[in-house]
């Protein structure tokens, strides 16, 4: 990256503190221009061309940034960048190609089932949850995605993650509601949820003698 575009990131980001999105677009996007970016700097360019009323660059530079995650071997972020990308096709009222990100997201995820630090479990959650409220509010549909979280060890089998912790948070998943996070004690407890979690109850889940205590943990 050269001086020139180390200057002109910074200077959009400023602008973008200020909430001059239109700047900040044009900052970002000359930046752009001059040469590729991190996708850091996509996913700021990508943010500033939406709320400067510029809906296709936006797109653009989410997908962008969704490769340059990609690339950079960061999945779960790519997979919150194809959240963001599934909710800009369902503005557009292109359904069928944001079921597509949509689908990205779950494979993604699917590969990337376990998270090194259980807080980023938690905050990943949320902004899934958050990132499909704001379309249901503001377009009037998206997926319903219930998601389910536990903590504990894991068994590396080439690509897959194994183990009765790994069993267990599925399964505390399919207890989940439609838009709902749901979370085992053990991992409540060692957390930070953005609001107190629900009171705890008891739910029986499928191949497991003892019951499990969860908890609902509220993300809006």
């Amino acid at each position: 990256m050269t001086k020139s575009q180390f200057d002109l990131i910074a200077s959009g980001r400023q602008a973008m503190e200020r909430n001059d999105w239109g700047e900040a677009y044009e900052l970002l996007n000359e930046a752009a221009a001059s040469g590729g970016l991190d996708p850091d700097a996509f996913e700021d360019l990508a943010r500033s061309a939406w709320w400067s009323g510029r809906p296709d660059e936006c797109i653009d530079a989410r997908e962008r940034a969704y490769a340059g995650f990609i690339k950079s071997d960061e999945p779960k972020r790519a997979a919150l960048m194809a959240l963001d990308l599934a909710e800009g096709q369902f503005h557009k009222k292109a359904t069928a190609i944001g079921d597509g990100w949509v689908r990205r997201a779950e494979r993604l995820l699917a590969s990337e089932p376990a998270f090194d630090d259980a807080q980023n479990a938690v905050d990943c959650a949320v902004e899934i949850q958050r990132t499909f409220a704001r379309q249901r509010t503001e377009h009037g549909f998206a997926p319903n995605i219930r998601i389910g979280l536990h903590i504990g060890d894991v068994t590396e089998i080439g690509d897959t993650l194994a183990g009765e912790d790994v069993h267990k948070a599925a399964r505390i998943c399919a207890h989940a509601a439609a838009g709902e996070v749901l979370a085992s004690l053990d991992l409540v407890d060692i957390v930070d949820p953005p609001f107190a979690a629900a009171a705890p109850k008891s739910i029986k889940l499928k191949g497991f003698t003892d019951d499990a205590q969860v908890s609902s943990l509220p993300w809006e």
